[in-house]
């Protein structure tokens, strides 16, 4: 209370010095103002009064000065006499001499309360007969006139102080019907402050702003209130959510120990408050907890932990969330646990009829891509069994298998079991490819335009993965345009800043790149699928006619070349997919189309299936080489260990019965540690532990051309081994 009565003697004291301080300031304002008026006044009337007194003098002086008649002219000055205002007075002859003087005895300067009076100088001219003969001066003092100023000053200073008394009593009622209400007021708001009391309401009777002021806080009650009301239904909401979970809810301190429990946890009886977390779960799940609960204290951000409690090993999930409470060393965590044992078991089951699902789809899709290619072969087979089919048909088988082999290595590349072979790549040459294959494959009633740069566009890749890439794409354009329509193929390079980026949607790193899109005009994707198309297994063909991977593969190959892929599509209107892969400055290199390369030497040809070890092998012994072939691991070994000296280089299959491939070049080096050897597998099939054996290692894929077996056996025998390098020294 005391601050409150130094707040309302503060507040009156304010109104009573500005109120005292206008009047002041507004009195002596105007009573300088009236006393400056007057003065002027006054003294503009004794200036005329003594102008006119000196003409008259000066007229009547005249006759003096034309007859020399000093004493008339001193007769006439000393009428002067009776005016107390005139000080002195001379009359000068026409050649400026003194002719007759004039000089009041004990004439003296008067203060004022105004100011120190002032004397009035009139100078006029004497004349005769229109000639000018003298001057006459006359000087008069205003001292009278000061003293009228002073006396009216005087009466209105008297005046002001009456009326600032007045405006006093005034002021002091101004602050009881003014403050009177707001210190009524303030004591309410003390009120409100210190004990809460929101029901109490201030009376005030006017309509001014006081009124209003009243009426604002008595509104901010009634607002406060509705809050309060509304805060306590949500405090009991969230208790009785809270409750109802089935989650342990638990308040832990600073040092873990439990400060409150909620939920599922109040109905345990060992989680009870003031336990720490060593005695609550095993130390290395209290240690974890523990670290979490300082990880959330030092950030102030949720944490995420995982632990599992009891014998049979349950999964719990734990959200740890900061609670502000004062100070920093009063801060609380809030733990919010789940026993997510049986969502884990219900998700793998889900998880295992998703994949059977998958693939049944992939089993659908692959077969019926298999059977198309298998009957094309069978078909060309035929042909030359009747002595039809010439050397074109050889040529249709190869390029079937090729397409086989691709199928193969996408489903490989798709399941992250295949590895890539990466070198300098032009993008013109690869759309090119595509396009020939499009040319003998395309509906007529499908319009291919392809647009290329003349210039070569390089990349760093796999041509193989990236052609498979582009040729997906138009096959789904193809699809999409059963009718007829346009596709189109274009390459061009792109230099792509972070803006241009963010507008694509990809995560690429800024600089040069090949921009490859393949456009149509068909039937566009509907927007809800459009986030679902790179997802494996998803497709929107009829069954039978789609795995799902296709478009998942191209994803795949972007992001293993460190692009990305851009679609924009609109339903009965077509689709855009745009490629991006970073340029780069590398010469490209390009298949050999000259004849394969012949050699000679001998090999050890090991692959467990016949068809392949004997196509093989004929395939060498055309090419020039000596081949000693074996289908099995352990018969190939014992013959290289006889005979190593005489092998040049050995071409391994890795999937085998009896040993792996791996376990192959294992002994086989533990033989001859510098031994030369091709890899030629369709898949590796290695793991973690194996990888390391093949390190280094050229691999030849299945199945190969004539052409590549040439050039990957003759880049094999053309590194010297240790053998050869002994006999040249000898």
């Amino acid at each position: 209370m005391a601050g409150l009565r130094s707040l309302t003697f503060s507040l009156r004291g304010k109104l009573l010095l500005i109120t005292l301080s206008v009047l002041i300031l507004g009195g002596l304002a105007g009573m300088w103002l009236v006393v400056a008026s007057y003065r002027d006044s006054m003294l503009g009337a004794a200036r005329a009064s003594n102008e006119a007194l000196a003409g008259t003098i000066a007229e009547y002086g005249a006759a003096p000065l034309v007859f020399e008649d000093v004493e008339g002219a001193e007769g006439i000055l000393d009428k002067l006499q009776s005016n107390p205002e005139v000080v002195r007075a001379t009359l000068l002859a026409e050649s400026g001499r003194v002719f007759a003087h004039y000089e009041r005895k004990g004439a003296a300067t008067t203060r004022s309360l105004v100011r120190n009076s002032a004397r009035l100088i009139a100078e006029k001219q004497v004349t005769h007969d229109g000639r000018v003969i003298g001057k006459l001066v006359l000087e008069a003092t205003t001292a009278a006139v000061e003293q009228r100023i002073e006396a009216v000053a005087e009466r209105i200073s008297l005046g002001i102080a009456v009326l600032v008394v007045l405006c006093a009593l005034l002021a002091l009622r101004l602050q009881l019907i003014i403050t009177g209400p707001l210190a009524r007021l303030a004591a309410a708001m003390q009120r409100v402050g210190a004990q809460g009391e929101l029901g109490a309401r201030e009376r005030y009777q006017g309509t001014d702003e006081i009124a209003v002021l009243y009426g604002r806080f008595n509104d901010m009650l009634d607002q406060l209130q509705q809050r309060g009301r509304e805060r306590d239904r949500t405090q009991l909401w969230l208790r009785t959510l809270v409750e109802s979970l089935p989650d342990q809810v638990l308040v832990f301190d600073g040092a873990g120990h439990v400060m409150d429990v909620r939920g599922e946890a109040a109905q345990l009886p060992h989680l009870a408050r003031g336990r720490s977390l060593d005695e609550l779960m095993p130390p290395d799940v209290a240690q974890a907890m523990r670290e979490a609960v300082a990880r959330t204290l030092e950030t102030s951000q949720p944490v995420r932990i995982e632990y599992q409690l009891g014998a049979e090993g349950h999964h719990f999930e734990a959200v740890l969330t900061p609670l502000e409470a004062g100070s920093a060393e009063n801060w609380r965590v809030l733990a919010v646990s789940r026993d997510v044992t049986e969502r884990d078991r219900l998700q793998s089951q889900f998880l295992r009829a998703q994949k059977l699902d998958a693939v049944g789809q992939l089993a659908g899709g692959v077969a019926h891509d298999f059977n198309n290619l298998l009957a094309g072969i069978v078909g060309y087979a035929q042909l030359i069994k009747l002595g039809r089919g010439g050397p074109e048909a050889g040529k249709e088988i190869l390029d079937i298998s090729a397409r086989a082999s691709d199928l193969v290595k996408q489903l490989l590349r798709f399941s992250r079991k295949d590895t890539s072979t990466k070198r300098a790549t032009d993008v013109n040459e690869l759309v090119r490819r595509v396009e020939s294959i499009l040319r003998h494959t395309l509906d007529p009633r499908i319009q291919l335009e392809v647009e290329l740069p003349p210039s070569p566009l390089t990349v760093h890749g796999d041509p193989s993965q990236l052609e498979s890439a582009v040729l997906n794409l138009a096959v789904n354009a193809r699809d999409a345009m059963p009718s007829g329509g346009e596709l189109k193929l274009r390459a061009r390079t792109l230099s792509l800043d972070a803006l241009a980026i963010s507008t694509l949607d990809c995560e690429l790193t800024p600089g040069e790149h090949v921009e490859i899109s393949v456009a149509d005009t068909g039937s566009g994707i509907p927007p809800e699928l459009l986030a679902h198309i790179f997802e494996p297994f998803f497709t929107t063909k009829e069954a039978g006619k789609g795995t799902g991977l296709g478009l998942a593969a191209v994803y795949g190959t972007t992001q293993a070349h460190r692009g990305g892929i851009h679609v924009r599509s609109e339903p009965g209107k077509g689709s855009v997919f745009r490629l991006f892969l970073p340029r780069t400055n590398e010469a490209s290199t390009t298949a050999s189309s000259s004849a394969p390369p012949r050699g000679s030497g001998r090999l050890m040809l090991v692959d467990d299936e016949g068809v392949v070890r004997e196509t093989a092998r004929a395939l060498l012994m055309e090419l020039g080489y000596s081949v000693d072939a074996f289908g099995r691991p352990r018969d190939a070994i014992a013959f290289f260990e006889q005979h190593h000296g005489a092998i040049d280089g050995v071409l391994l299959d890795m999937v085998m019965p009896q040993l792996h491939g791996a376990e192959v070049v294992e002994r086989l080096r533990q033989i001859q540690p510098d031994v030369r050897i091709l890899i030629a597998s369709g898949y590796l099939g290695i793991g973690d532990d194996d990888s390391h054996q093949l390190a280094g290692l050229p691999i030849l894929r299945k199945p190969f051309t004539l052409q590549e077996l040439a050039e990957a056996v003759s880049d094999l025998l053309r590194k010297p081994s240790s053998t050869e390098a002994a006999r040249a020294q000898a």
